[in-house]
């Protein structure tokens, strides 16, 4: 029997403790200050999960006793439990002819990444092979699923070699192509799309990722028209509508110019009084509009004068970011009373 001290942590909307080793859960026990703890579910690892009521009342626990001893170490729950034992062979989960036989459903490459995760955990001071599987999904050493990024450009001229490649070989072959990898997850069997409500299939993955959100799954290009629909909505409805006729503009969507891989595109407006480029700039949750040079004239800096703004010229182009939409709409209406000829 193994016996350890640790905290609850929050990890996204749960509890969890890790622990050292492998556990089988029916043998682990969890107390705090003599009382016991019902864990809420397991994890691959055998490590408890517990509610967000659980890890709250936890940590308001620990601040009482804390403040009642007047010792600022805050007290943790001891837990005990049988370590698991993972014997599975490193052929079912760390060659290419096995990661092949396993990509052939969802349910069989999840169990792969389960073993690949176990066998690490279980042996802490080896790796495994590392492997791309569909030329853009990383198995890597310790473990872990990675999704290979670049931008565009670059992705368009990844060489790769088969469904099934050593990472070593996709290095080699895209040496003078910049690319780095980021952590990814893959929905269990049965999860479906937040979206459009199918199933995932492993045959989704072939050509591009799922996205994974909050919890929740989505296909790349569910998610990219549900983003652009947002976006329609955001800036028509909230904005344009209320600046122009719907009669006075239309629009083009284009990318997003502050990061092209993002799924919130950019809207080109064609209204009466020339082009105006919308677009959100969801680093620092802001709005960017841009008057382009075939707009109608306006003194620009005379309008905003009295605004904490500022404003940015680009051949002919003038820029300025609001911080909600509240005041891009006060901005758009500010230059569009400027210009009343064009009523």
């Amino acid at each position: 029997m193994i016996i350890e001290n640790k905290p609850i942590k929050n990890v996204g909307n749960l509890g969890h403790i890790t622990l050292d080793k492998l556990a089988l859960p029916y043998s682990v026990k969890v107390s705090f200050q003599g009382e016991q703890i019902i864990p809420l579910s397991f994890d691959i690892f055998g490590h408890p999960n517990f509610t967000k009521e659980q890890t709250r009342i936890f940590r308001l626990k620990q601040a009482k006793i804390s403040r009642e001893s007047k010792d600022n170490s805050l007290p943790v729950v001891e837990i005990s439990y049988e370590e698991r034992v993972f014997d599975k062979p490193k052929n079912y989960f760390d060659s290419i002819m096995a990661v092949q036989d396993k990509i052939v459903t969802l349910s069989f490459f999840y169990e792969l990444l389960n073993d690949r995760a176990l066998f690490i955990k279980s042996h802490p001071n080896q790796t495994l092979n590392e492997f791309v599987v569909f030329g853009w999904l990383l198995l890597d050493k310790l473990g872990s699923i990675r999704l290979i990024k670049a931008t565009k450009e670059e992705r368009d001229k990844l060489i790769r070699h088969g469904i099934v490649e050593s990472y070593e070989n996709f290095k080699n072959n895209n040496s003078s192509i910049s690319f780095y990898s980021t952590r990814y997850h893959i929905p269990k069997d049965g999860t479906i799309c937040q979206c459009c409500c199918n199933k995932f299939m492993m045959k989704d993955f072939k050509d591009s990722p799922c996205i994974y959100i909050d919890g929740k799954f989505y296909h790349d290009s569910c998610y990219r028209n549900y983003r652009e629909l947002i976006e329609i909505n955001r800036f028509t409805l909230s904005l344009m509508d209320h600046v122009y006729e719907p009669n006075e503009y239309t629009y083009e969507l284009l990318p997003n110019g502050y990061d092209p891989n993002s799924y919130s595109p950019w809207i080109l407006f064609h209204t009466i009084d020339g082009d105006i480029v919308i677009g959100s700039n969801t680093r620092i949750s802001s709005i960017r509009i841009e008057w382009r040079n075939n707009y109608s004239s306006f003194d620009i800096d005379n309008i905003f004068r009295d605004e904490d703004i500022s404003i940015e010229e680009n051949n002919g182009n003038y820029i300025i970011t609001a911080q909600d939409i509240d005041y891009a709409l006060k901005y758009l209406c500010m230059v569009r009373n400027a210009i009343p000829e064009q009523h």
